[in-house]
């Protein structure tokens, strides 16, 4: 991988010769701002793959080597998506993929439409037919070349849910009913407070049950027998 600064080229995975070059490497005046930030995460990578043990209370503990992986690919993930992004990943979503929500931001503002799909790792979604964008696609193996019109993402900040009785946008909460069932409701100033219902598209299964018993399958008959009995003493261990 190689990093172009702003006059010359810098493999920062490729081995260097000595601790001093990293800090040359580190201080050149000819290097980039993220050329500069990707051999800083070079360093804190070389350092947990030697130091790979941490001290708590006084007590070091020797982490094995899928922590230290651990930390180093976290620490990769981190230098590139940024600690504040990192943080402010939505880890409780309700918002979902066949919602019908409304667009409170950006060019097809007051527009309503049905989320295509949920992108949680960027805390994105796509709303079918809005924030249409123009895309130059390359000709390859099986498909065409051109430029075709798709959906971009959208910040999910940008789009909230319709309120199935006023038609307005609104806030999601979360209620229990009687039976100990979670569901979602409207909120909000001027929200019915009403249920949201989960979408009908969730229930239906990317990959269909199969319906015929395959040769890992174990027979319906087996599944069936009785093979344990109190009262006889059938299936009882011997003690």
């Amino acid at each position: 991988m190689a990093i172009d600064g702003r006059f010359q080229t810098i493999d920062v995975l490729a081995p260097l010769p000595s601790t001093d070059s990293h800090i040359v490497a580190f201080r050149h005046p000819t290097l980039s701002s993220v050329a500069r930030c990707l051999v800083l995460c070079r360093l804190l990578l070389l350092l947990v793959a030697l130091f790979s043990s941490i001290t708590i209370k006084g007590k070091s503990i020797i982490l094995p080597p899928f922590s230290a992986r651990l930390l180093t690919e976290l620490l990769f993930l981190f230098s590139h998506m940024g600690w504040k992004a990192a943080q402010k990943l939505i880890h409780h979503w309700k918002i979902l993929r066949g919602d019908n929500v409304m667009i409170i931001r950006g060019k097809d503002n007051g527009e309503t439409g049905t989320i295509k799909r949920v992108i949680r790792s960027q805390n994105r979604v796509i709303v079918e037919g809005k924030n249409l964008v123009k895309k130059h696609i390359k000709q390859g193996q099986g498909h065409e070349g051109g430029i075709f019109t798709v959906e971009a993402p959208l910040h999910v900040s940008n789009v909230q849910i319709v309120d199935p009785v006023t038609g307005q946008p609104c806030k999601v909460g979360i209620r229990y009913q009687e039976d100990g069932s979670k569901v979602r409701v409207s909120r909000g100033i001027g929200a019915s407070g009403s249920i949201i219902p989960r979408p009908e598209i969730l229930k239906i299964r990317a990959t269909p049950r199969p319906t015929i018993a395959g040769p890992k399958d174990t027979p319906i008959e087996l599944v069936r027998e009785k093979t344990y009995d109190a009262k006889i003493g059938k299936g009882m261990p011997d003690l």
